[in-house]
């Protein structure tokens, strides 16, 4: 979430949330963060992974303003073993308020 809740000019505030990608090897446990990806909104709070792997689906509870996307889910793909990331895909625009996505 960083500061995205923060009024602009508070102390705190900060634009853009951000997704974290972790990576947990399965034999050992050790987990090793692979990168911070922005993400333009205000509060995202839920994510999920699509059932193949291929896909992160990210919460944006609202918009900044009326040039920004507005509240949705913010679609990243996810990068391969060799190239592991996140590149964004789109966001599926969605009413304000969007906290949690369970996907089946």
């Amino acid at each position: 979430m960083h500061g995205s809740a923060f009024p602009p000019g508070s102390p705190g505030y900060d634009e853009y949330a951000s997704v974290t990608l972790l990576r947990m090897d399965g034999a050992t446990g050790a987990v090793t963060k692979i990168g911070d990806y922005p993400l333009r909104g205000v509060l995202p709070e839920g994510g999920a992974f699509d059932p193949t792997g291929e896909y992160f689906l990210a919460t944006v509870f609202q918009g900044r303003g009326p040039q920004d996307p507005g509240p949705g889910i913010e679609i990243f793909r996810v990068g391969s073993d060799e190239q592991p990331g996140l590149t964004p895909v789109q966001r599926i625009p969605l009413p304000h308020g969007v906290h949690h996505v369970a996907v089946g």
